[in-house]
Protein backbone atom coordinates (compact mmCIF):
# COMPACT_ATOMS: atom_id res chain seq x y z
CA UNK A 1 0.00 0.00 0.00
CA UNK A 2 1.49 3.35 -0.93
CA UNK A 3 1.30 6.09 2.00
CA UNK A 4 1.31 9.58 0.71
CA UNK A 5 1.76 12.53 2.71
CA UNK A 6 1.50 15.79 0.94
CA UNK A 7 -0.62 15.92 -2.10
CA UNK A 8 0.60 16.23 -5.41
CA UNK A 9 -0.98 19.96 -5.81
CA UNK A 10 -1.62 20.41 -9.72
CA UNK A 11 0.28 22.75 -11.14
CA UNK A 12 -2.61 24.62 -12.58
CA UNK A 13 -4.06 25.87 -8.87
CA UNK A 14 -2.93 29.58 -7.62
CA UNK A 15 -0.30 29.10 -4.90
CA UNK A 16 -1.57 29.36 -1.45
CA UNK A 17 -0.30 32.78 -0.39
CA UNK A 18 -0.95 34.51 3.43
CA UNK A 19 -2.80 37.63 3.65
CA UNK A 20 -1.93 39.74 6.73
CA UNK A 21 -4.63 42.53 7.69
CA UNK A 22 -4.29 45.51 10.25
CA UNK A 23 -7.39 46.27 11.11
CA UNK A 24 -7.54 50.18 12.83
CA UNK A 25 -11.06 51.22 13.42
CA UNK A 26 -13.43 50.43 10.68
CA UNK A 27 -10.18 51.13 8.52
CA UNK A 28 -8.69 47.75 6.89
CA UNK A 29 -4.89 48.41 5.60
CA UNK A 30 -3.54 45.49 2.84
CA UNK A 31 -0.08 44.75 3.58
CA UNK A 32 1.79 42.90 0.95
CA UNK A 33 1.85 39.32 0.96
CA UNK A 34 5.24 37.73 0.65
CA UNK A 35 6.28 36.52 -2.29
CA UNK A 36 7.09 32.73 -1.15
CA UNK A 37 4.72 30.63 -2.49
CA UNK A 38 3.59 26.48 -1.57
CA UNK A 39 5.19 24.36 -4.44
CA UNK A 40 3.81 21.28 -5.76
CA UNK A 41 7.39 19.83 -5.46
CA UNK A 42 7.87 20.35 -1.84
CA UNK A 43 4.84 17.03 -1.73
CA UNK A 44 6.10 14.30 -2.68
CA UNK A 45 4.67 10.23 -1.62
CA UNK A 46 6.77 9.13 0.97
CA UNK A 47 6.40 5.83 3.18
CA UNK A 48 6.05 5.59 6.91
CA UNK A 49 8.90 5.39 8.52
CA UNK A 50 7.93 2.41 11.10
CA UNK A 51 5.51 -0.61 10.28
CA UNK A 52 2.13 1.10 10.99
CA UNK A 53 0.60 -0.58 14.42
CA UNK A 54 -2.17 -3.03 12.38
CA UNK A 55 0.99 -5.17 11.98
CA UNK A 56 1.66 -5.62 16.01
CA UNK A 57 -1.32 -5.57 17.81
CA UNK A 58 -4.17 -7.98 18.00
CA UNK A 59 -7.70 -6.63 18.67
CA UNK A 60 -8.38 -6.09 21.70
CA UNK A 61 -11.07 -7.34 23.83
CA UNK A 62 -14.75 -5.24 23.03
CA UNK A 63 -16.42 -3.19 26.32
CA UNK A 64 -19.99 -2.72 26.07
CA UNK A 65 -20.82 -0.33 28.90
CA UNK A 66 -22.67 -0.83 32.09
CA UNK A 67 -26.31 0.70 32.49
CA UNK A 68 -26.95 4.40 32.86
CA UNK A 69 -26.38 5.35 36.61
CA UNK A 70 -27.16 8.53 38.88
CA UNK A 71 -23.64 9.84 39.55
CA UNK A 72 -22.43 11.24 42.91
CA UNK A 73 -19.47 12.53 41.71
CA UNK A 74 -20.90 14.49 38.80
CA UNK A 75 -22.55 17.90 39.62
CA UNK A 76 -23.51 21.04 38.17
CA UNK A 77 -21.62 24.01 39.41
CA UNK A 78 -22.66 27.25 37.33
CA UNK A 79 -24.83 28.10 34.30
CA UNK A 80 -24.14 31.02 32.03
CA UNK A 81 -27.10 33.56 30.62
CA UNK A 82 -24.65 32.75 27.53
CA UNK A 83 -25.21 30.74 24.87
CA UNK A 84 -23.14 28.98 21.70
CA UNK A 85 -20.99 26.10 20.48
CA UNK A 86 -17.45 27.27 19.77
CA UNK A 87 -16.01 28.50 22.83
CA UNK A 88 -12.49 28.08 24.68
CA UNK A 89 -11.23 28.49 27.84
CA UNK A 90 -7.94 30.09 28.72
CA UNK A 91 -4.88 27.98 30.40
CA UNK A 92 -5.06 30.01 34.13
CA UNK A 93 -9.09 29.59 34.08
CA UNK A 94 -9.74 32.96 34.02
CA UNK A 95 -11.13 33.91 30.68
CA UNK A 96 -14.09 32.08 28.18
CA UNK A 97 -14.09 33.35 24.73
CA UNK A 98 -17.03 32.66 23.19
CA UNK A 99 -18.20 32.83 19.34
CA UNK A 100 -21.41 35.17 18.68
CA UNK A 101 -24.00 35.30 15.94
CA UNK A 102 -23.17 36.40 13.52
CA UNK A 103 -19.92 37.65 12.52
CA UNK A 104 -18.07 38.78 15.79
CA UNK A 105 -16.33 37.08 19.14
CA UNK A 106 -16.28 37.81 22.72
CA UNK A 107 -14.22 37.23 26.00
CA UNK A 108 -15.74 36.90 29.25
CA UNK A 109 -14.63 36.55 33.15
CA UNK A 110 -14.90 33.06 33.71
CA UNK A 111 -15.73 33.32 37.60
CA UNK A 112 -18.99 36.67 37.03
CA UNK A 113 -19.74 36.20 33.39
CA UNK A 114 -18.86 39.84 32.61
CA UNK A 115 -17.82 40.76 29.16
CA UNK A 116 -14.52 41.55 28.67
CA UNK A 117 -13.35 42.14 25.62
CA UNK A 118 -15.54 41.98 22.07
CA UNK A 119 -14.36 41.58 18.79
CA UNK A 120 -16.11 41.74 15.56
CA UNK A 121 -15.54 41.34 11.49
CA UNK A 122 -16.86 44.53 9.39
CA UNK A 123 -20.27 43.76 8.26
CA UNK A 124 -19.30 44.09 4.55
CA UNK A 125 -17.50 40.25 5.35
CA UNK A 126 -20.63 38.22 5.42
CA UNK A 127 -20.27 35.22 6.86
CA UNK A 128 -19.98 33.76 10.43
CA UNK A 129 -17.42 33.25 13.23
CA UNK A 130 -16.89 29.07 14.62
CA UNK A 131 -14.22 27.88 16.56
CA UNK A 132 -12.17 30.28 18.79
CA UNK A 133 -8.95 29.41 20.72
CA UNK A 134 -6.59 30.95 23.10
CA UNK A 135 -2.75 30.41 22.49
CA UNK A 136 0.53 32.29 23.31
CA UNK A 137 -0.07 32.77 27.08
CA UNK A 138 -3.60 33.26 26.43
CA UNK A 139 -2.90 36.52 24.68
CA UNK A 140 -3.93 35.88 21.56
CA UNK A 141 -7.01 34.58 20.40
CA UNK A 142 -7.51 33.01 16.89
CA UNK A 143 -11.03 32.59 15.26
CA UNK A 144 -12.69 30.60 12.69
CA UNK A 145 -14.28 33.26 9.85
CA UNK A 146 -16.76 30.92 7.66
CA UNK A 147 -18.06 32.52 4.87
CA UNK A 148 -21.89 33.10 4.03
CA UNK A 149 -21.84 30.66 0.52
CA UNK A 150 -24.70 32.76 -0.52
CA UNK A 151 -23.73 36.24 -0.10
CA UNK A 152 -20.38 36.13 -1.11
CA UNK A 153 -19.55 32.91 -3.70
CA UNK A 154 -16.39 33.82 -4.52
CA UNK A 155 -14.98 34.47 -1.13
CA UNK A 156 -12.98 32.36 1.16
CA UNK A 157 -13.22 31.49 4.75
CA UNK A 158 -10.22 32.42 6.92
CA UNK A 159 -8.67 32.37 10.33
CA UNK A 160 -8.12 35.90 11.78
CA UNK A 161 -5.66 35.75 15.26
CA UNK A 162 -6.68 38.86 17.14
CA UNK A 163 -4.68 40.74 20.22
CA UNK A 164 -8.23 40.20 22.27
CA UNK A 165 -7.35 42.80 24.87
CA UNK A 166 -7.00 45.18 22.53
CA UNK A 167 -9.38 44.33 19.88
CA UNK A 168 -6.81 44.82 16.94
CA UNK A 169 -6.44 41.76 14.22
CA UNK A 170 -2.67 40.59 14.37
CA UNK A 171 -3.26 38.14 11.05
CA UNK A 172 -5.68 36.82 8.63
CA UNK A 173 -4.22 33.33 7.09
CA UNK A 174 -7.15 32.52 4.10
CA UNK A 175 -8.19 29.73 3.26
CA UNK A 176 -6.69 28.11 0.11
CA UNK A 177 -9.41 26.61 -2.90
CA UNK A 178 -8.22 24.22 -5.92
CA UNK A 179 -11.62 23.17 -6.69
CA UNK A 180 -13.98 24.42 -4.29
CA UNK A 181 -15.49 27.99 -4.81
CA UNK A 182 -16.37 29.01 -1.85
CA UNK A 183 -14.12 27.64 0.13
CA UNK A 184 -14.17 27.33 4.26
CA UNK A 185 -12.20 25.79 7.14
CA UNK A 186 -14.34 22.61 9.30
CA UNK A 187 -11.29 23.22 11.87
CA UNK A 188 -8.53 24.55 12.87
CA UNK A 189 -5.37 23.31 15.35
CA UNK A 190 -2.15 25.48 16.93
CA UNK A 191 0.74 22.88 17.49
CA UNK A 192 2.16 22.66 21.18
CA UNK A 193 5.23 25.05 20.24
CA UNK A 194 2.75 27.72 18.77
CA UNK A 195 4.55 27.25 15.94
CA UNK A 196 1.78 25.82 13.23
CA UNK A 197 -1.51 26.33 12.52
CA UNK A 198 -2.79 23.43 10.85
CA UNK A 199 -6.27 24.47 8.88
CA UNK A 200 -8.66 21.67 7.60
CA UNK A 201 -9.89 23.31 4.48
CA UNK A 202 -11.27 22.46 1.33
CA UNK A 203 -8.87 20.02 -0.68
CA UNK A 204 -6.03 20.02 1.94
CA UNK A 205 -5.08 20.08 5.23
CA UNK A 206 -2.90 23.23 5.42
CA UNK A 207 0.25 23.71 7.45
CA UNK A 208 1.42 27.69 8.21
CA UNK A 209 4.14 28.78 10.44
CA UNK A 210 2.42 31.14 13.03
CA UNK A 211 5.95 33.42 13.16
CA UNK A 212 6.70 33.84 9.62
CA UNK A 213 3.03 34.15 8.10
CA UNK A 214 3.98 31.85 5.37
CA UNK A 215 2.65 28.50 4.20
CA UNK A 216 4.82 25.81 4.89
CA UNK A 217 2.81 22.08 3.67
CA UNK A 218 -0.13 20.40 2.72
CA UNK A 219 -1.74 17.24 3.40
CA UNK A 220 -4.36 15.74 0.92
CA UNK A 221 -7.49 15.77 3.13
CA UNK A 222 -9.49 13.40 1.52
CA UNK A 223 -12.70 11.88 3.42
CA UNK A 224 -10.89 13.60 6.92
CA UNK A 225 -13.19 14.61 8.83
CA UNK A 226 -11.62 16.00 12.13
CA UNK A 227 -8.21 16.71 13.07
CA UNK A 228 -6.11 17.35 16.33
CA UNK A 229 -2.93 18.37 17.87
CA UNK A 230 -0.43 16.55 20.33
CA UNK A 231 -0.06 19.00 23.35
CA UNK A 232 3.04 17.31 23.87
CA UNK A 233 4.89 17.11 21.42
CA UNK A 234 4.44 18.49 17.02
CA UNK A 235 2.25 15.97 16.01
CA UNK A 236 -1.32 15.91 14.14
CA UNK A 237 -3.19 13.46 13.89
CA UNK A 238 -6.25 12.90 11.18
CA UNK A 239 -9.61 10.86 11.47
CA UNK A 240 -11.17 10.04 7.99
CA UNK A 241 -13.72 7.65 6.25
CA UNK A 242 -11.21 4.84 4.90
CA UNK A 243 -11.77 1.03 3.00
CA UNK A 244 -9.48 -1.33 3.93
CA UNK A 245 -6.76 1.42 5.55
CA UNK A 246 -6.09 3.56 8.19
CA UNK A 247 -8.78 5.44 9.39
CA UNK A 248 -6.48 7.60 11.79
CA UNK A 249 -3.14 8.99 10.62
CA UNK A 250 -0.27 10.69 12.43
CA UNK A 251 1.98 13.11 11.10
CA UNK A 252 5.14 14.84 12.18
CA UNK A 253 4.58 18.76 11.24
CA UNK A 254 8.34 19.30 11.64
CA UNK A 255 8.85 17.61 9.13
CA UNK A 256 6.23 19.74 6.87
CA UNK A 257 9.26 22.36 6.74
CA UNK A 258 10.35 20.16 3.53
CA UNK A 259 7.62 16.98 3.41
CA UNK A 260 4.66 16.23 5.91
CA UNK A 261 5.94 12.75 6.64
CA UNK A 262 3.53 10.48 7.80
CA UNK A 263 4.59 8.79 11.19
CA UNK A 264 2.48 6.25 11.30
CA UNK A 265 -1.22 4.81 10.82
CA UNK A 266 -3.86 3.47 13.66
CA UNK A 267 -5.12 0.54 12.11
CA UNK A 268 -6.06 -3.10 13.05
CA UNK A 269 -5.36 -5.43 11.12
CA UNK A 270 -8.07 -8.42 12.77
CA UNK A 271 -10.59 -5.82 11.19
CA UNK A 272 -13.09 -6.63 7.82
CA UNK A 273 -10.90 -4.97 4.89
CA UNK A 274 -14.36 -4.64 3.04
CA UNK A 275 -16.02 -2.51 6.11
CA UNK A 276 -15.93 1.44 6.13
CA UNK A 277 -13.65 2.81 8.80
CA UNK A 278 -15.58 6.10 9.66
CA UNK A 279 -13.22 8.40 12.14
CA UNK A 280 -15.27 11.19 13.17
CA UNK A 281 -13.81 12.60 16.48
CA UNK A 282 -9.91 12.30 17.34
CA UNK A 283 -8.14 13.63 20.29
CA UNK A 284 -4.60 13.24 22.39
CA UNK A 285 -4.19 12.72 25.98
CA UNK A 286 -2.61 15.79 27.53
CA UNK A 287 0.56 14.19 27.93
CA UNK A 288 0.70 12.62 23.97
CA UNK A 289 1.04 9.30 24.15
CA UNK A 290 -3.08 7.77 23.87
CA UNK A 291 -5.00 8.69 21.10
CA UNK A 292 -8.89 8.63 21.38
CA UNK A 293 -11.29 8.59 18.74
CA UNK A 294 -14.76 7.73 17.80
CA UNK A 295 -14.59 5.10 14.63
CA UNK A 296 -18.17 3.62 13.29
CA UNK A 297 -19.32 4.36 16.28
CA UNK A 298 -17.10 2.96 19.03
CA UNK A 299 -14.49 4.32 21.14
CA UNK A 300 -10.87 2.74 20.14
CA UNK A 301 -7.90 4.42 22.46
CA UNK A 302 -4.30 3.28 21.46
CA UNK A 303 -1.24 3.71 22.95
CA UNK A 304 1.21 5.12 20.53
CA UNK A 305 4.47 5.19 22.87
CA UNK A 306 3.79 1.49 22.92
CA UNK A 307 2.73 1.04 19.92
CA UNK A 308 -1.14 -0.92 20.89
CA UNK A 309 -4.52 -0.13 20.82
CA UNK A 310 -5.80 -0.63 24.49
CA UNK A 311 -9.64 -0.38 24.72
CA UNK A 312 -12.25 -0.97 22.08
CA UNK A 313 -15.72 0.68 23.54
CA UNK A 314 -18.61 -0.55 21.87
CA UNK A 315 -21.62 1.26 22.56
CA UNK A 316 -25.28 -0.15 23.17
CA UNK A 317 -26.80 -1.06 20.04
CA UNK A 318 -29.85 1.28 18.87
CA UNK A 319 -28.12 4.22 21.27
CA UNK A 320 -28.02 7.31 19.32
CA UNK A 321 -24.74 8.46 17.50
CA UNK A 322 -21.31 9.41 19.72
CA UNK A 323 -20.49 13.10 17.73
CA UNK A 324 -17.51 14.15 20.17
CA UNK A 325 -14.76 13.15 22.41
CA UNK A 326 -13.22 15.09 25.17
CA UNK A 327 -10.24 14.57 27.23
CA UNK A 328 -9.22 14.87 31.10
CA UNK A 329 -5.80 15.20 32.60
CA UNK A 330 -7.53 13.38 35.40
CA UNK A 331 -8.00 10.12 33.21
CA UNK A 332 -11.49 10.70 32.52
CA UNK A 333 -13.17 10.37 28.91
CA UNK A 334 -16.72 11.77 28.40
CA UNK A 335 -18.06 11.22 25.51
CA UNK A 336 -21.03 13.46 23.82
CA UNK A 337 -23.68 12.07 21.84
CA UNK A 338 -26.32 13.39 19.18
CA UNK A 339 -29.55 13.76 21.91
CA UNK A 340 -27.41 15.28 24.36
CA UNK A 341 -26.43 12.27 26.34
CA UNK A 342 -22.72 12.74 27.55
CA UNK A 343 -21.28 9.66 29.81
CA UNK A 344 -18.32 9.97 30.98
CA UNK A 345 -15.67 6.68 31.18
CA UNK A 346 -12.58 5.57 33.06
CA UNK A 347 -9.98 5.30 29.82
CA UNK A 348 -7.94 2.59 31.19
CA UNK A 349 -10.88 0.75 32.09
CA UNK A 350 -13.70 1.17 29.90
CA UNK A 351 -15.83 1.81 33.34
CA UNK A 352 -18.81 3.92 33.02
CA UNK A 353 -18.40 7.00 35.49
CA UNK A 354 -21.92 8.49 35.31
CA UNK A 355 -24.32 10.24 32.53
CA UNK A 356 -25.90 13.22 32.56
CA UNK A 357 -28.39 14.49 29.98
CA UNK A 358 -28.55 17.94 28.41
CA UNK A 359 -30.83 18.04 25.28
CA UNK A 360 -29.31 20.98 22.99
CA UNK A 361 -25.81 19.99 24.30
CA UNK A 362 -23.81 20.15 21.21
CA UNK A 363 -19.93 21.15 22.34
CA UNK A 364 -17.87 19.83 25.35
CA UNK A 365 -14.85 20.78 26.25
CA UNK A 366 -12.62 20.31 29.88
CA UNK A 367 -11.43 23.13 31.56
CA UNK A 368 -7.32 22.67 31.38
CA UNK A 369 -7.08 21.65 35.42
CA UNK A 370 -9.57 18.43 33.98
CA UNK A 371 -11.84 18.43 37.00
CA UNK A 372 -14.86 20.58 35.40
CA UNK A 373 -16.13 20.37 32.29
CA UNK A 374 -18.12 23.02 30.04
CA UNK A 375 -21.32 22.65 27.69
CA UNK A 376 -23.26 24.14 25.14
CA UNK A 377 -25.22 24.78 22.29
CA UNK A 378 -26.42 27.35 20.16
CA UNK A 379 -29.99 26.66 21.85
CA UNK A 380 -28.62 26.36 25.74
CA UNK A 381 -27.26 28.73 28.43
CA UNK A 382 -23.28 27.14 28.83
CA UNK A 383 -22.65 24.91 31.86
CA UNK A 384 -19.91 23.86 33.71
CA UNK A 385 -19.98 20.34 35.80
CA UNK A 386 -17.32 19.04 38.44
CA UNK A 387 -15.96 15.67 37.31
CA UNK A 388 -14.69 12.97 39.39
CA UNK A 389 -13.54 9.54 39.17
CA UNK A 390 -15.64 7.11 41.82
CA UNK A 391 -12.17 6.32 43.27
CA UNK A 392 -11.28 9.96 44.36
Amino acid sequence: MLLTSCAQIPSTSPPITPTLLQTLGTETTHIPSPTSTLRAENHAPITPTFDPISQATPKPDEITPSATVTPGNIRLLKTFDLKGSFFSVSADEEFLALSDFPNSASVYNLSNGELVSEMAIPLASFGSIGKVAFYANDTLLATEFITDVVREARTRGAIYIWDWSAQKVNNIFQVSSDFHSPCYSDDFEISADERFLTILGCDYIEIWDLVTGMPVGAIDRTNVIDIAISKSENLLASARIALGEAPIQIWDLNSCISKCELKFELFNASENPDQWQEAKSVIFSNDGKWVFALINDALRIWDISKEEELLWLNFLPNNHLPVQIAFSPLDIVAILFDDGSIIFYEPDSGKEIGEIHIPGAQKIEFLPNGSRIIIGGGEINLQIWQVARKSQ
